[in-house]
């Protein structure tokens, strides 16, 4: 009688279990391909775009009404601060950032009076016209224009915006004083005191003007 054997054990066939195995890998991957589709899907893709472009816009708004212009307002001190210093290349700068903030106008004659200083009379002289543009009666920007047109020997042009400075605001005496230095400069005596009493009367206070009257009467 034949025993049998007890450690026999048998033997499945490697090639037969091996593409089992790679069926339900395949089986796998095919249900969580499906899965993502069927998340991801046109729609989905829609909701998540809208949502993306409301976030940036809110992004957007939010760095246009705070970081933007805490920046612009930033660049109008420090070019104020520069501009105090001497320092008019980088107050210059700082001008032409801080123009798109609230102080404009403000911000583009100091920019006019930098330019002025750095002897850059073409972007002076267009940027006191941009401010005159925007505020019609700004007479500190006529004066501006007197003392470059002065500078570049224009005279009756610096003249005409003297008087413009003075009819925009009859108690701007600055442009008195200007105007008269000019008239002496070129040897015109009697029209400068002309010039210096008209801006006393206006203002009987102003050291210079009486410095000048003085200087004339002797």
């Amino acid at each position: 009688m034949t025993k049998k054997n007890m450690d026999f054990v048998p033997i499945r066939h490697p090639k037969k279990f091996h593409n089992i195995s790679l069926k339900r890998v395949d089986k796998c991957e095919r249900a969580f391909k499906r899965r993502i589709l069927s998340i991801f899907t046109p729609r989905t893709w829609l909701v998540i775009s809208i949502i993306s472009m409301i976030v940036l816009v809110l992004c957007f708004v939010s760095y246009r009404l705070y970081f933007h212009e805490k920046w612009l307002d930033l660049n109008y001190k420090w070019g104020m601060e520069n501009l105090s210093k001497g320092k008019f290349d980088k107050a210059s700068k700082n001008f032409e950032t801080a123009t798109a903030g609230k102080n404009e106008t403000e911000a583009i004659y100091k920019l006019a009076v930098s330019k002025y200083n750095q002897k850059d009379y073409s972007g002076a002289e267009e940027a006191y016209k941009e401010v005159i543009a925007k505020d019609s009666g700004n007479s500190a920007a006529y004066n501006g224009l007197g003392n470059l047109y002065r500078d570049e020997k224009n005279y009756q042009a610096a003249e005409d915006y003297y008087k413009k400075a003075i009819a925009s605001a009859n108690s701007y005496v600055i442009a008195y004083s200007n105007w008269a230095i000019m008239l002496m400069d070129n040897g015109k005596i009697e029209e400068a005191k002309k010039v210096v009493l008209e801006g006393v009367k206006k203002s009987p206070g102003n050291q210079e003007l009486q410095n000048l009257k003085k200087i004339l009467e002797e």
